[in-house]
């Protein structure tokens, strides 16, 4: 059962990260909206790239996995 409990503990923390990374956010989910539901694989990869980054140095700054 521990480990529900830390799977829970990083899941309490997404909220944190996502509000660390709202701009980040936000470019990715405009170059999505903008292919309007028909992105492929790798369109907006840059765009993900620089999220996911984000709210990985987010995580390490925070003390919580990614």
């Amino acid at each position: 059962m521990e480990s529900l409990t830390r799977a829970r503990a990083r899941l309490r923390a997404y909220p944190r990260l996502l509000a660390a990374c709202s701009t980040e956010g936000a470019a990715y989910a405009r170059c999505v909206a903008l292919k309007e539901g028909e992105a492929g694989k790798g369109e907006c990869e840059k765009e993900f790239v620089v999220f996911r980054r984000c709210v990985q140095d987010a995580a390490k700054r925070l003390g919580t996995r990614y």
